[in-house]
């Protein structure tokens, strides 16, 4: 029996529909912070400002004068599946036309076009720390926890996040001294919050990107670091800026990405570190990281 529609005053044959018994398509995949004074700083000596930091988000940021030691402060189109539609004799010309958009049987295995290349290639490791389990080495003042509503304010720069990067929302970052400052007039050793070590060694290329909510005083009184395991020695990448006044504020999060092809090796790693050598240091609010991907092409 062949179904016929009118079209135009004639009748034209929309299906044949004799022995067939399976429908089948082809699916077609479109492709601030005000500035607080430094009276009160112990053992590093008073550093009085009188410049305001008004940073734009991800600069290094110069401001002020210091009055103790030089220490100047900145502020589808939808493609319908072919109508080849099959039905059992009998069936009328109604049933044809909704067969012919229908998506045919449960166990129907329609064709498709090869998805297109993820937009970060290959992806040997990708850390939302919306939780705990990644396998990250945290030293002591580093810890994996949501943002808080209501940081406090640091003396210098912005304070922490009040939301990640993630979800736009009071998820989980990587972060120093999380919803709180580094504490002034006190030193410390590096601290470092490292990665677990995954297999490069046959990557064709290899990008290490992030997201960061850094704010850190110069290097001299506070040096933040990004270091990669090159199989055999840690291997810098960024170090913030040194030199009186040359803070790092960020009042956003900022996409940072390194190329990082010339380290491949089977048991690459990434850290990000701080060490505060000088007690005079501000109280700010440090590291904060979220998203971190190691990938053969630039993520978003």
């Amino acid at each position: 029996m062949v179904a016929m529609a009118v079209a135009g005053g004639s009748l034209v044959a929309c299906a044949a529909l004799t022995g067939l018994d399976q429908i089948t398509e082809d699916a077609c995949a479109p492709d601030g912070c005000e500035d607080a004074h430094g009276d009160a700083v112990a053992d590093g000596g008073a550093r009085n400002d009188t410049g305001a930091s008004t940073p734009d988000a991800s600069v290094d940021v110069n401001a002020g004068s210091d009055a103790d030691a030089g220490h100047v402060d900145d502020a589808a189109d939808a493609i319908a599946p072919d109508a080849a539609a099959s039905l059992e004799a009998g069936t009328d010309a109604a049933d044809a036309a909704d067969a012919a958009t229908s998506d045919g049987p449960a166990d129907a295995q329609p064709a498709s076009d090869s998805p297109p290349d993820a937009p970060c290639g290959t992806v040997y490791l990708a850390e939302t720390f919306d939780s705990a389990d990644g396998g990250w080495k945290l030293d002591s003042t580093w810890s994996i926890a949501p943002t808080c509503p209501s940081p406090p304010a640091p003396q210098k720069g912005y304070p922490d996040p009040t939301v990640d990067h993630t979800t736009a929302s009071a998820g989980g970052v990587a972060g120093v001294y999380a919803c709180g400052n580094n504490p002034a007039g006190t030193t410390s050793a590096f601290r470092y919050a490292t990665s677990p070590p995954v297999d490069v060694s046959t990557a064709p290329s290899l990008k290490l990107g992030f997201y960061r909510w850094l704010n850190s005083d110069a290097e001299g009184w506070m040096t933040s670091t990004v270091d990669v395991f090159d199989g055999s020695a840690w291997v810098n990448v960024y170090s913030n800026p040194s030199g009186a006044g040359n803070l790092v504020a960020d009042s956003a999060w900022t996409k940072v990405e390194y190329d990082v092809t010339a380290h491949r090796n089977a048991a690459f790693r990434v850290r990000f570190g701080y060490a505060v050598p000088e007690a005079g240091v501000y109280a700010m609010s440090c590291w904060n990281v979220d998203d971190v991907t190691v990938s053969t092409l630039s993520c978003p």
